[in-house]
């Protein structure tokens, strides 16, 4: 997904020390689609 980059940049700041990288990319995938 092209918006991954952009969605894990917003996302990182928030999720920062209550999930890991995996965690997050999980979720942004869910999120996209």
């Amino acid at each position: 997904a092209d918006n991954m980059g952009a969605v894990m940049g917003q996302l990182m700041p928030r999720i920062k020390g209550r999930f890991d990288g995996g965690e997050a990319n999980r979720i942004v995938r869910e999120e996209l689609g």
